[in-house]
């Protein structure tokens, strides 16, 4: 394998609809998805299935979307962030791809190949890894890859596949809730309520490591804080038929009923606003707070651009450019999500 001089990062997310008219072809290319969404049907009776619920789904998304101002922040928000990290790392080349809105990952890594860049860093703006986000992307550009021809030693990757427990992000989210906290008047006593996306329970019986990658997370943080009161980890956005990771968290916010205490919800998966916070946890589960007369319901602040955050990734990628060789199949997330 050639030695590499990595000087090209590029950031992977979830791509969101920035407009209203997005919203159809949004959901389309994420139920057509049989890598991260899995139906458990033929690939194409999957992307079939995809257009009739993309179609049918579109108007009601499109409603949420307008209650949050029309449409999702997580691109916007991702290039202010890259542009972050741009100024602090100027010797570095960022560039940025979503999995299902433009700039589509499939495109990026075509058109870096085109410009002639050989050596990248993979950043996946996911702390904890899971096959219905980071695996996805990596499974796009290996298929990406291999659909056009483009041998390894055309372009050579370094990956990092998670971070779930690297110490600047454990400090930095600490640093998160304890914004949230001082939202909260010192007179009520507070619950730290994790909100990590959910996903299904037989993902983690096919190997994905999310649930405990999710769970050393919340250890961690708690350790950092030095937190002696009460904690509960929840999942929330499930959708379908399927068994999801429990407990969910509408679930969890019946159990405290009529208390007195003030719940702090933290979306520890999310380092982005998007639908799932601005209008999930902010509108949807407060109003299920309001019907069970919880009273003080607060939100943590999630990263989104924020210095703290940029110092994270900084460090991150500092410490991977650093090593000396490609890890592209160097840690089982990777291996597990190229098969």
């Amino acid at each position: 394998m050639p030695t590499m001089s990595c000087r090209d990062i590029l950031l992977l997310n979830f791509g969101g609809p920035e407009t209203n008219a997005d919203v159809e072809l949004f959901l389309r290319n994420l139920f057509s998805d049989t890598f991260g969404i899995r139906f458990g049907t033929p690939g194409w009776v999957q992307r079939f299935l995809a257009r009739k619920i993309s179609k049918k789904r579109a108007p009601s998304v499109a409603a949420k979307y307008d209650e949050i101002g029309g449409g999702s922040p997580l691109v916007p928000t991702s290039r202010a962030l890259m542009e972050r990290l741009s100024s602090r790392m100027p010797e570095l080349n960022f560039h940025l791809a979503m999995r299902y809105t433009p700039p589509y990952t499939e495109d990026v890594i075509l058109d870096l190949y085109r410009k002639k860049v050989r050596d990248i860093l993979l950043l996946p703006l996911y702390p904890q890894f899971s096959y219905a986000t980071t695996g996805s992307s990596f499974h796009a550009i290996a298929k990406t890859l291999l659909e056009t021809g483009i041998k390894n030693y055309e372009m050579c990757f370094r990956s990092i596949c998670c971070f779930h427990d690297f110490q600047p992000y454990i400090k930095a989210q600490a640093e998160m809730i304890r914004k949230g906290l001082s939202q909260i008047p010192t007179n009520l006593e507070p619950i730290i309520m994790f909100s990590a996306h959910g996903i299904p329970e037989k993902y983690i019986e096919q190997g994905d490591p999310y649930q405990r990658q999710i769970e050393a997370s919340v250890r961690a943080i708690i350790e950092e804080l030095g937190w002696t009161g009460e904690v509960e980890l929840g999942y929330q956005s499930r959708v379908g038929p399927q068994k999801w990771l429990d407990p969910d968290i509408e679930d969890l916010l019946k159990k405290y009923a009529r208390t007195s205490k003030a719940l702090l919800i933290v979306p520890i998966s999310f380092v982005s606003d998007h639908i799932e916070t601005l209008h999930e946890l902010d509108i949807e589960y407060r109003a299920v707070a309001e019907e069970n007369e919880i009273e003080h319901y607060y939100r943590c602040p999630v990263f989104n651009d924020d210095p703290i955050f940029v110092d994270c990734l900084t460090e991150l990628i500092q410490t991977e450019l650093a090593k000396k060789s490609c890890n592209w199949r160097g840690c089982y997330a990777s291996l597990s999500a190229l098969g």
